[in-house]
């Protein structure tokens, strides 16, 4: 697979991973339009690890500081803004899943 066809996977997965399209819709719709070989399903799963990766590096301060809040969270007491983000950071997955 050409240097230049990785790229362009990687700019559209960039670029449209955050917009309310299919996030593997978009990487399908590249090919097809720019008539290149579909390329496969490793390529695809190695491009929304990326992502991840990016997204965490991005946030890794507010993670951290919501790891901070486990010993306020532990006994209940929520009044720390780390233990608020920690919990903030536990449950947004679960409404995401509903």
């Amino acid at each position: 697979m050409p240097l230049y066809h990785l790229i362009l996977i990687d700019l559209s997965q960039g670029i449209t991973e955050f917009l309310p399209v299919s996030s593997s819709g978009h990487l399908i719709l590249l090919t097809s339009l720019a008539g290149l070989e579909d390329q496969g399903l490793v390529i695809d799963v190695a491009a929304h690890i990326g992502t991840l990766c990016a997204v965490v590096v991005y946030v890794w301060s507010d993670v951290g500081l919501g790891l901070q809040g486990i010993p306020q969270v532990l006994p209940g007491q929520l009044n720390e803004i780390a233990a608020r983000l920690l919990m903030a950071l536990a449950i947004a997955p679960v409404t995401v899943m509903l």
